[in-house]
């Protein structure tokens, strides 16, 4: 059996290859209905998210379960739910696979009442009739189909949910990490069934990502590194007044004749100065608590950000590090240290699959960084940065006097919380009783 889309070959091997892979993500739902469902169904569930659907008219419709579907289309297609689910799924394969379930599920969730509901079945055939033959339906034909269009409605909300604040989170990632992160991303944000959890997630990205964001541009944390001198690659217009001291000698010679020349040249913007390439890059090791204390939110003073977690933040600083391309690895840990992290995308999708858990081993976390830097020297360049709570009383002193030796510095940022023998035994020891921007740009500046 056809579908309703006038636009896609149904036939086609790669077309019946997507049916299949949106049964498999029911499947993997545990959504045992779609074993029932026809196979148009499951193609046009996919293909209206993933090009742009042109349906069939009414007329040239018969069957009653294509009727329904069609209502259910129809419906979904007008409603400001498709325009958003369409931004983000458009040419996205794994999007549109996601938001195909959700919608067959709003199908089986009408079909399972309009079997119940003789009236419903009637009003839904003599509705089509109607219009075909170009009549108007009748009064009571309307008001059971308003009822029907209702229970749609409805079914949609409920499956496939507020999508505008997942679409606008996209479209922050898209804006600061590329297209290709913000389409991973959206992927995330999707895949839980509830709309709660998925409002947890889109409530802790956005957070992430205005504080990394404001972090980054509100401070130069390449700024330290200016008197680096590296070497000269040519000549640029003055820009900093520290930048005098690197005078091109025209403008020496210039001066040498009168500072009034000079001071002309410094007033409109065209004085030279030659600029130097620099050589290094802030390099951070940084080890993050993610026990589940680190999931609790603290009191954050800035605007569009509320409730942000110890862990938010804390990622917030790797990321902008990232933002600005300086050289950042990432631990995360609680009883155990987890694979390292170096780029922006990972970073981002490995916080949003994170989950609270007890137990935290700050001995181990330390051990797994001396580790790493014994099998890579390069790494006794980098600072290590320890970020927690502090919410671990056993940690083996042995550790700590280990990573002191292997790195280039280290510190232990305590986020709300006290220990007693980090702050005895580390020689660096930043206590913050609040989170925010300010926090975040206290300790860039340290890096």
């Amino acid at each position: 059996m056809r579908g309703i889309l006038a636009n896609v070959d149904y036939d086609n091997p790669l077309v019946r290859y997507r049916a299949r892979e949106v049964l498999l993500e029911a499947r993997r739902r545990f959504l045992t209905f779609v074993e029932k469902c026809e196979p148009f169904i499951l193609i046009d569930s996919y293909y209206v998210h993933y090009t742009d659907p042109i349906l069939r008219k009414p007329r040239e419709i018969g069957d009653e379960k294509l009727l329904l579907w069609y209502k259910v289309l129809s419906i979904y297609l007008r409603s400001s739910i498709y325009v958003n689910a369409a931004s983000m799924s458009r040419g996205n394969p794994k999007i549109s696979k996601i938001l195909a379930v959700k919608l067959v599920k709003v199908y089986f969730d009408t079909l399972s009442k309009l079997e119940r509901d003789r009236d419903s079945r009637y009003a839904l055939m003599m509705e089509f009739k109607s219009r075909s033959e170009g009549k108007e339906p009748s009064k009571y034909i309307k008001s059971i189909i308003h009822r029907l269009e209702y229970e749609i409605r409805t079914s949609i909300n409920m499956n496939i949910g507020n999508i505008k604040r997942v679409n606008d989170a996209v479209k922050r990632v898209r804006s600061t990490l590329g297209n290709i992160a913000g389409d991973e991303i959206a992927e995330i944000l999707m895949d839980p069934e509830d709309e709660s959890s998925r409002l947890r997630l889109v409530e802790l990205l956005n957070s992430l990502i205005e504080l990394a964001r404001k972090a980054s541009e509100e401070i130069d944390i390449f700024e330290r590194y200016v008197d680096v001198r590296g070497y000269i690659s040519g000549l640029k217009k003055l820009s900093r007044i520290r930048e005098l001291r690197d005078l091109a000698p025209s403008e020496r010679a210039r001066a040498s004749i009168g500072k009034e020349v000079l001071a002309y040249r410094l007033a409109t913007g065209n004085l030279l100065v030659r600029e130097h390439k620099l050589t290094r890059k802030p390099r951070l090791y940084l080890l993050v608590d993610k026990s589940g204390s680190m999931f609790y939110a603290m009191d954050v003073k800035i605007e569009d950000i509320e409730g942000l977690s110890k862990i938010t933040w804390a990622t917030a600083l790797a990321l902008a590090l990232l933002l600005k391309g300086g050289k950042v690895i990432v631990r995360f840990f609680d009883k155990r240290a987890h694979e390292p992290i170096q780029d922006k995308l990972t970073l981002v999708k490995v916080l949003l699959r994170l989950t609270p858990l007890g137990g935290t081993s700050i001995t181990n976390a330390l051990y797994a960084a001396a580790e790493d830097a014994i099998r890579n020297p390069a790494l006794r360049e980098y600072k290590l940065m320890l970020i927690t709570d502090g919410e671990d009383s056993n940690i083996d002193i042995n550790a700590i006097m280990r990573v002191e030796k292997l790195f280039k510095e280290f510190t232990v940022v305590l986020v709300g919380g006290d220990n007693a023998i980090l702050e005895r035994y580390c020689s660096n020891v930043i206590k913050l009783k609040s989170i925010g921007l300010e926090a975040l740009k206290k300790i860039l500046r340290k890096v």
